[in-house]
């Protein structure tokens, strides 16, 4: 019994200071610098434009201008079913009751909404409360869009280093 306590005993105060000393290691030598990958190393992303056309009488396009981005949609059902859906852009959706596109800090909408009822959506889904921004309100048939500004270039003391805001990526482009 004594031989457990005291090999017990002995084996905490060799992990203490193994880990102890691991840690003053690793905080001498620095850590390393944060990754960025280099395609977003030297650009700025603005906010993106999404737009929801009517193809055909059966099928709607998101495209987001001349780039290619990474969209959630969710659809909303005339029974009142929601559907969430990831794509990248130009996607192609079956017509349904009506549609809801995020990118970052953008959002379009099409389609009739549902009327005598209110309820929020998000990018995760529909939700009686606001959970996330950007979201869509709708109250008895009328659509809102929160927030309505989009973000756009400003000015901060960590100069180059890609920052995320609200799920949009931007670069510091000057200093203050």
């Amino acid at each position: 019994m004594e031989l457990t306590v005291d090999w017990l005993v002995g084996f905490m105060i060799f992990s203490i200071a193994v880990s102890s000393a691991f840690y003053y290691f690793i905080a001498s030598i620095g850590y390393p610098p944060p990754s960025i990958p280099p395609s977003i190393s030297g650009e700025l992303f603005p906010s993106t434009q999404l737009e929801i056309r009517e193809i055909s009488p059966h099928a709607y396009l998101i495209t987001s201008g001349e780039r290619q981005v990474y969209v959630r949609v969710v659809i909303l059902s005339p029974r009142g079913e929601a559907l969430v859906l990831k794509g990248a852009t130009p996607l192609i959706l079956p017509r349904a009751g009506f549609i809801v596109a995020f990118s970052g800090s953008a959002v379009a909408y099409a389609g009739t909404p549902p009327r005598d009822v209110t309820f929020y959506i998000s990018r995760h889904g529909v939700f009686t409360r606001p959970m996330e921004i950007p979201y869509v309100k709708i109250s008895n048939g009328v659509v809102s869009v929160h927030p309505s500004a989009s973000l756009g270039e400003f000015r901060a003391p960590q100069y180059g280093l890609p920052i995320l805001i609200n799920g949009t990526l931007f670069r510091v482009v000057s200093r203050e």
